[in-house]
């Protein structure tokens, strides 16, 4: 929900709601900035939030291409899985 999208920035906003809960959080909002190549993220964060609307902790997407990732607990790392190990389509033929 409250999703969108630019195109001149590459940057993805939506929202998900838990509607029971999810770790203690019931929303989770996040901001992603792509590649130009698409194949990563390399930017943004994502924020979960209480019942209460209080955020509750924030993780950040980084860069999996920089030589300065300092990985935590806290950040999150995204790469498109290569085609080599994407099944292919079941393809059915007539007997």
């Amino acid at each position: 929900e409250d999703v969108s999208y630019s195109a001149d920035t590459r940057t993805f906003r939506g929202t998900v709601t838990w509607p029971t809960g999810f770790d203690g959080a019931t929303r989770w909002e996040y901001d992603m900035v792509f590649a130009e190549d698409f194949e990563s993220i390399v930017g943004g964060k994502m924020t979960a939030y209480a019942s209460d609307g209080r955020a509750r902790d924030s993780s950040s997407f980084v860069d999996p291409r920089s030589l300065r990732v300092h990985l935590s607990e806290n950040t999150l790392l995204y790469v498109r899985r290569p085609s080599a190990l994407t099944p292919a389509p079941l393809v059915l033929r007539d007997p």
